[in-house]
């Protein structure tokens, strides 16, 4: 984003990114629908370099999803995420038994 007026911005941009995604369409004739989650790091308050701001717009995006999945299910990823990579590799697939 060139320039930033407000923290709402960037938030704005990203849930209309998210509400594009996640328009149901079809695959073979069965509906499909994705979802798509997005870390935020804006430069310089998160860092200068883009090494910085990619991982702390990993980290945002890591602590986001884990707030969301706490909220509704507790801790189903056992303290194991440290990066969104971490994250997504934590948790149970959609369908899993978990018991």
């Amino acid at each position: 984003m060139p320039k930033i007026e407000s923290l709402d911005d960037p938030t704005n941009l990203a849930g209309r990114i998210a509400a594009a995604i996640a328009q149901p369409f079809l695959i073979d004739n069965a509906l499909t629908e994705i979802g798509v989650g997005v870390g935020i790091a804006i430069a310089p308050n998160d860092g200068t370099d883009a090494d910085e701001l990619v991982r702390r717009a990993d980290r945002a995006l890591c602590s986001a999803a884990m707030a969301v999945l706490t909220a509704a299910n507790g801790d189903v990823t056992g303290g194991r995420c440290s990066t969104a990579k971490n994250c997504l590799l934590s948790l149970p697939f959609i369908g899993d038994d978990q018991t």
